[in-house]
C-alpha cells in the first residue's frame, strides 16, 4: 500500500467515518469498521486520532468549512431578498456541504450526538453559528433597505427560524422521508420565509 502523508491519511479516515455513519449510525461506527472503509488497519486510526470522537469533531469542522465555501457566493451576490432566497434554495436543494444523501444522514446523526457529547456539541454549535451568520446579515441588510418587515423580530431570531426549518427538513428527509412530499421542501420553506419577512413581492420570491 502506498505511503500517505498525515494530512491525506487523516482526510481519508474522516471520509470513511462519514460513509460508515451514513450507513450504520454513530453507535455502530466502530474503529474496525472505519478502518475497513478506509482500507487501513485499526492501528493507523489510533496513530492519527486518539479515538473516534476526535474523528467526529474533525468531520463536523470539515462539513462546516465545505458548507461555507459552497454558500459564500450565494450570501454575497444580489439584493438582500435575492440573497435570502438563494441561500434557502441552496440549503434545501443540496445537503450540508456536500450535496449528497450521505452528508445529510451524517449531519442528522451529528445533531443527535451533539446532545450527548460536549466536544461534539461545541463543534456543532460553532458550525451552526457560522452557518447562520450570512442569513442574519442578509436579513439585517434587508431591514435597512426596507425590503423586509419582521414585525420587531431580530435578524438573529429570523435567521434561527430559517435554520430550524432547514434542519427540520433534513431530519424528516432522513428519518421519515415519506412525510415530506417530493419537491415540496423548497417551495414550503420559501413561503414560510416570505411570510416571516413580509416580503412585498411574494409571488416572485416563492417562484423557483
Amino acid at each position: 500500500m502506498p505511503k500517505r502523508n498525515s494530512t491525506v491519511r487523516r482526510s481519508e479516515i474522516i471520509d470513511a467515518l462519514l460513509r460508515v455513519m451514513a450507513d450504520r449510525g454513530w453507535a455502530n461506527a466502530t474503529v474496525n469498521r472505519i478502518a475497513a472503509e478506509a482500507n487501513i488497519t485499526p492501528g493507523l486510526i489510533h496513530y492519527h486520532f486518539q479515538n473516534k470522537q476526535e474523528i467526529l469533531v474533525e468531520l463536523v469542522r470539515r462539513l462546516e468549512e465545505e458548507h461555507e465555501s459552497r454558500i459564500e457566493h450565494l450570501a454575497r451576490a444580489g439584493t438582500p431578498t435575492e440573497r435570502v432566497k438563494t441561500m434557502v434554495m441552496g440549503y434545501l436543494k443540496t445537503s450540508p456541504a456536500r450535496g449528497d444523501a450521505e452528508a445529510v444522514a451524517t449531519w442528522v446523526t451529528i445533531t443527535a450526538e451533539s446532545i450527548r457529547q460536549p466536544e461534539v456539541r461545541d463543534a456543532f454549535g460553532d458550525a451552526v453559528m457560522r452557518w447562520m451568520e450570512p442569513m442574519r446579515q442578509a436579513i439585517e441588510d434587508g431591514l435597512k433597505t426596507g425590503e423586509f418587515d419582521t414585525g420587531g423580530l431580530s435578524p438573529e431570531a429570523c435567521a434561527a427560524a430559517v435554520l430550524a426549518c432547514v434542519q427540520g427538513y433534513y431530519n424528516l428527509g432522513v428519518t421519515v422521508r415519506e412525510a415530506v412530499p417530493k419537491g415540496s421542501a423548497v417551495s414550503c420553506a420559501l413561503r414560510m420565509v416570505a411570510g416571516m419577512l413580509r416580503i412585498s413581492d411574494f409571488d416572485s420570491f416563492v417562484a423557483e
